[in-house]
């Protein structure tokens, strides 16, 4: 009888903290919840939002609110993504009006810190008026993926960037300095604390960046590299391992193709347009056999097409226009 008591005694404490350990889960849940979506709200007030893009931030589920998503278990928000989604190259009033309106601006609040568990920042074409990059986006140390494009930053880019040891992609392309020289001591050094990434930095002016390319080659896990309208210097020896998406083009480099180029034997994608790169293209070209974008657009090539461009049967997309080409096409080229 004594042993039935204890029995039924033990199964009731089972029972009560399975209940406590249960509420107290919902809590946590609550708390997280809670906290993350003040920090939102915070963030909001910031905010300059013509469209009313944010109306849905609003009720008590910020789970349900537009641009956050958030893990199903737990309710922490990973993925923020603000981007302005009326951007187009617009060639009417109607369509310049549109993509201006829907931009946010003024002020990223440092609220964002809150989120612990962010992985994916996208505030990517809006318009922050000329202000720096935030240096405390560095301390957001759970990012995987940070866009920050053409939304009107400038100036140098914070060095606590480099602190982001999870990113897997950056882009700061089309914003930095509205095609302003970076000043001579912002020469990439951050980037050396990175390592398996995808890197735009389309349009940020390199010309006064001492040294970028060195710190570069320190990214022995770099799988893409964008650095359209940089204005490059000559470029010296790089060692891209893994790299299997370049982008060098609209940098008017006006000499040869760099002979260490044709050593990426990884790229799949590789696009040197408006480059002014003149003579022949050069056959060791035909070493990139696992190429399936080549984009050599507006240069100065001034051979006929070389018979070798023909055997490159993963291309999917070939662009070799705007340049001193001569001669017949080959029916070659069905293959």
């Amino acid at each position: 009888m004594a042993s039935s008591k204890v029995l039924a005694l033990f199964f009731a404490l089972v029972f009560v903290a399975n209940i406590k350990f249960s509420l107290g889960t919902v809590d946590a849940t609550v708390f997280f919840t809670t906290r993350e979506r003040q920090a939102l709200l915070t963030l909001k007030q910031g905010l300059t939002d013509s469209k009313n893009r944010l109306s849905s931030w609003a009720g008590e589920n910020c789970c349900m609110w537009n641009g956050v998503r958030c893990d199903n278990k737990t309710g922490h928000v990973l993925e923020l993504d603000l981007r302005n989604p009326k951007y187009s190259y617009y060639t009417t009033n109607d369509d310049y009006e549109t993509n201006v309106m829907a931009q946010l601006g003024n002020e990223i609040n440092c609220s964002l810190l809150k989120l612990k568990h962010l992985k994916s920042l996208d505030l990517s074409l809006n318009d922050f008026n000329g202000t720096r990059i935030p240096e405390f986006i560095g301390s957001l140390q759970t990012l995987r993926y940070l866009n920050l494009a053409k939304a009107s930053f400038s100036g140098k880019i914070p060095h606590q960037v480099g602190n982001l040891s999870n990113i897997q992609y950056l882009n700061l392309g089309g914003m930095l300095g509205f095609g302003m020289p970076l000043s001579g001591d912002d020469h990439l050094q951050w980037l050396s604390h990175l390592s398996q990434l995808e890197l735009d930095l389309n349009a940020a002016n390199l010309s006064n960046a001492l040294h970028w390319l060195q710190v570069i080659n320190m990214l022995p896990s770099l799988l893409e590299l964008h650095l359209p309208r940089c204005q490059l210097p000559p470029l010296s020896y790089v060692n891209f391992t893994s790299l299997e998406i370049l982008d060098f083009s609209s940098n008017q480099f006006n000499f040869p193709l760099p002979q260490w180029l044709f050593s990426l034997t990884s790229l799949l994608k590789l696009r040197l347009g408006s480059n002014d790169f003149q003579d022949p293209v050069p056959h060791v070209l035909q070493n990139l056999t696992t190429l399936t974008v080549l984009d050599l657009y507006s240069n100065k090539f001034n051979s006929t097409i070389p018979s070798w461009l023909y055997g490159f049967k993963s291309l999917k997309y070939l662009d070799l226009s705007s340049n001193w080409f001569h001669g017949t096409i080959s029916a070659a080229i069905g293959g």
